[in-house]
């Protein structure tokens, strides 16, 4: 939750938020969290901006493909595939999902 909201606050304070989440340090992913990924998701798009996540575990992609989230979010293998995709004409908020916040989000 504090994650999801820390990422909202930083959508709104964007003109067009471009936000790459890094899922290296991920290895569990719960629906609350899910939820939250799709609400950032929808702001961010409202706002003409693009979430991109990266980096994301076999495992906890096969959750995005089972309930087809993986044809609503823009996700990419790699950290820099995800960064080679963005309009570096609007600023870039990055965000690393590290060990220890995957707890607030599981």
């Amino acid at each position: 939750q504090a994650i999801s909201d820390e990422i909202s606050g930083l959508i709104e304070t964007e003109s067009t938020p471009q936000i790459l989440i890094n899922f290296a340090n991920v290895d569990h992913l719960s629906s609350a969290a899910l939820g939250a990924l799709i609400t950032i998701n929808n702001k961010t798009k409202e706002k003409g901006g693009t979430l991109r996540l990266a980096n994301i575990d076999p495992q906890i992609y096969e959750v995005f493909v089972i309930t087809r989230l993986n044809k609503l979010f823009n996700i990419h293998e790699t950290l820099n595939e995800a960064m080679e995709q963005f309009n570096w004409s609007t600023q870039s908020v990055w965000l690393q999902l590290q060990k220890q916040q995957q707890n607030k989000m599981g």
